[in-house]
């Protein structure tokens, strides 16, 4: 995936924060997170994929035939483990994680992007 495509599919712009902050992120990489988490900047957290329960879709029909990731509970628990027996590796984790972002979507990088949306649209 391309930085434009998580432009418009929304990107979760707290686990960007955080990452940007060096801050080591557990959380699932799907969808638009997978354009920006990897192995060596944060902590992927494994789930399955599942259609958006009806109990949702009847409040909010937007999610019909939707799908979302449930996270592991268990996966999550071996995550923060993990963290608490291995506090040295989290500020090179969160160091990768601020690179990405900073790479990615620094001010620079998003300016080129919309300019380039703009003029390919008419608009500049």
């Amino acid at each position: 995936h391309s930085a434009a495509q998580a432009l418009v599919r929304g990107f979760g712009l707290p686990h960007l924060y955080a990452m940007a902050c060096e801050k080591p992120l557990i959380s699932v990489d799907w969808s638009a997170m997978s354009d920006y988490m990897t192995t060596e900047n944060s902590l992927p957290l494994q789930y399955r994929i599942e259609p958006v329960p009806y109990s949702i879709v009847a409040r909010d029909k937007n999610f019909y035939g939707h799908n979302w990731a449930t996270p592991s509970l268990e996966h999550l628990g071996a995550l923060m483990e993990w963290v608490i027996h291995n506090q040295e590796e989290l500020p090179g984790i969160g160091k990768k994680a601020r690179e990405t972002v900073v790479e990615k979507y620094g001010f620079s990088v998003v300016r080129e992007l919309v300019k380039k949306y703009l003029t390919e649209r008419g608009v500049l």
